[in-house]
């Protein structure tokens, strides 16, 4: 099995990434605090933030697995995003950020006309770390549970060859901020040979800023506008992404922010991420408009995740913000 195609379509590739400027493999991304009104705050706020977006399956134009055998058909789904203060142990305040993802999918096999039932993908994922002032977003930790059903590629006999069920959790923690661990549990037996695989790494921060996978999207609303290279590592390998981001786009967005209807026209800084041994993703994210006074917050308004054999993508709208 090709385990670097597992669940392409919803998700990005397990672990942690470094971020380093392309032009000085020694320099350090800095950060702001643009999810704030005021982005120069150096406290975490104990009011939550709630972010909604609606995804759309877009598969029309795309010349993926062949539909003479079988189609693979999402229905429209959800993504939700939390961002809350936690206090640990030790007393320190930090951020906790948890996002779900829900989605429909369903198979037809064309031999024997018969289709699933929908099933219902969901990944959730939970991420703690730092304030941008005491560790720069380091991580603390982070879990991620995966229930999807994927396509398969090749000419499946029968309905039930159509797809994989995958059903797993990972979970990464950090001894300090050099040393990681990361543990898969799988429980269908569709990934591992065994149920557990448990993989520790060390990572060089005097020279890289370092974030775990399940914060990227979050942390690239603060981040210095730059084209960067990252090293990504999963349980199973350590890959280079490059992340760009690209000229200024202006459009229309409607959505629901804190209780009242919002059109306008906004203008915001599409990002690309680009993995070197999986997919390009983007994401659209509102610009600053004032560091006293960010109306948008640098929210992400728009992302676009490609879905595995390149059947189609996967289209995220903002729907809803509930800013701190």
């Amino acid at each position: 099995m090709n385990r670097k195609k597992i669940l392409a379509a919803t998700a990005l590739a397990m672990g942690c990434v470094l971020l380093t400027s392309c032009t000085n493999t020694s320099s350090k991304i800095n950060f702001s605090a643009n999810w704030y009104q005021d982005t120069t705050t150096k406290s975490i706020s104990d009011t939550v933030e709630t972010l909604e977006y609606t995804i759309t399956p877009v598969t029309e134009d795309y010349t993926g697995l062949s539909d003479a055998y079988y189609k693979t058909n999402y229905s429209t789904g959800t993504y939700t995003t939390s961002l809350k203060s936690k206090q640990l142990d030790s007393g320190e305040i930090v951020y906790e950020y948890s996002t779900r993802m829900e989605i429909g999918v369903s198979f037809f096999h064309e031999a024997s006309k018969q289709s699933t039932e929908v099933f219902s993908d969901v990944i959730e994922t939970t991420v703690t770390f730092t304030s941008i002032y005491n560790g720069g977003l380091r991580p603390i930790e982070s879990s991620k549970t995966i229930q999807s059903h994927s396509p398969v590629n090749g000419t499946p006999e029968s309905l039930d060859k159509c797809y994989k069920h995958y059903h797993y959790n990972v979970y990464t923690t950090y001894a300090d901020s050099e040393n990681g661990k990361s543990v898969l549990t799988d429980y269908n037996g569709n990934i591992l040979e065994d149920q557990q695989k448990t993989t520790e790494f060390t990572i060089d921060t005097s020279q890289y800023t370092y974030l775990d996978n399940e914060q990227i999207l979050f942390a690239l609303r603060g981040a210095e506008i730059a084209s960067n290279k990252i090293l990504s590592y999963n349980t199973y390998s350590v890959q280079t992404v490059n992340l760009t981001f690209n000229s200024e786009e202006a459009d229309s967005y409607e959505f629901v922010m804190n209780g009242e209807s919002k059109k306008a026209n906004i203008a915001a800084i599409p990002v690309t991420i680009a993995f070197d041994k999986g997919s390009t993703q983007k994401a659209w994210y509102a610009k600053t408009t004032d560091v006293k006074n960010n109306v948008y917050r640098n929210v992400m308004l728009k992302f676009e995740l490609p879905i595995s054999y390149n059947i189609g993508k996967f289209v995220y709208t903002l729907t809803s913000a509930n800013f701190a």
